[in-house]
């Protein structure tokens, strides 16, 4: 017998969104929104590169590092344009 959506319902899960309004989702529930989440992952990923002897692939480890700056950089735009740090 196959399985049609009538005879096997499926609870779908609700994908929400953060929301600068609500403050729902700010630092500490998600990530993408903490400055020092991005912040410990450049550290790691320079502590990382300094371990590498292949020379591109070091380079390619500290630009990651420096895409982890950046995204901590734009994660704390967005705390300031919310009102959760000076």
């Amino acid at each position: 017998m196959e399985a049609t959506e009538s005879s096997c319902p499926r609870k779908r899960k609700s994908h929400r969104v953060p929301s600068f309004k609500t403050g729902d989702y700010l630092v500490g529930k998600v990530p993408i929104n903490d400055p020092k989440h991005w912040r410990e992952r450049a550290e790691k990923a320079r502590a990382h590169a300094e371990q590498m002897s292949d020379l591109e692939a070091r380079q390619t480890m500290l630009e990651i590092a420096e895409d982890y700056e950046k995204l901590a950089r734009r994660a704390e735009q967005r705390l300031k344009a919310a009102g959760k740090i000076d």
